[in-house]
């Protein structure tokens, strides 16, 4: 097939619109030159397709060319990069860095990592796919939920949902008993802290899930009687991480 002059032209054009919206900094790679010392940054790992251990360490690699400054700044994003988190802050741009991957309870198969010049935040690259971040099977085993003794019961947190550390969540319950409770934070059965002591019993409490706590899988609210700490009623497992 052949083309015209007036074809290859505009064709050209359209390659460098696509290029300069950003939709393909790979591709402009590809088109306009071959020398990939000419461009800043290509990651190698992870760079799509991987599956990792939740808090475990892999060492991050990357290629620079003379574009790059001496420093980097680097981030990860478990949501397909809606939302990203530092890693490292002007890091030695010497294309290595080990990294220990956040707590999950559950898996994230949207991972991302991007390395930003630290001079230059529009000379950065972004892994080309998708990476996974699994959970230890062993972090989610949780004992048997001791049972309520009162009447009533938490609704939220829902069981199984996860919290991220350092957040508010709401928590809502029922519970027969006087107008006063204490509202108590458990792990797997056993107390951790009192969130708020003769609390209103109305239901309701912001929860902040405060960031001393050590990540786990088998968080419980319990909601109790003040006057008789016999009478209680325990909301589901949830997750904080």
């Amino acid at each position: 097939m052949t083309h015209t002059i007036d074809q290859l032209i505009v064709f050209a054009i359209t390659l460098t619109i696509i290029v300069s919206c950003g939709e393909s900094r790979e591709l402009e790679r590809l088109l306009f030159d071959t020398d990939p010392e000419k461009y800043g940054y290509i990651i190698t790992f992870p760079n799509g397709g991987d599956v990792l251990d939740t808090h475990s360490e892999y060492l991050l690699s990357w290629e620079f060319g003379s574009k790059t400054s001496d420093r980097v700044d680097i981030y990860y994003s478990i949501d397909s990069g809606d939302s990203w988190s530092f890693l490292a802050k002007n890091e030695l741009n010497d294309g290595a860095f080990t990294w220990t991957t956040p707590y999950l309870f559950q898996s994230a198969q949207y991972c991302l990592i991007k390395i930003e010049d630290a001079g230059d935040i529009l000379e950065y690259d972004i892994s080309d796919e998708f990476f996974t971040i699994i959970p230890d099977p062993e972090s989610l085993i949780c004992g048997d939920e001791m049972s309520s003794t009162g009447s009533g019961v938490v609704t939220s947190p829902a069981g199984g949902i996860a919290i991220n550390l350092g957040t508010t969540t709401i928590v809502n319950w029922t519970f027969s008993g006087p107008g006063q409770v204490n509202i108590l934070l458990y792990s797997e059965n056993i107390y951790i802290a009192t969130l708020q002591g003769w609390a209103i019993n109305d239901g309701e409490y912001n929860f902040s899930a405060s960031s001393s706590l050590s990540p786990g899988a088998c968080y419980q609210i319990v909601i109790m009687n003040p006057y008789d700490s016999s009478d209680y009623i325990v909301g589901p497992y949830f997750t904080i991480q």
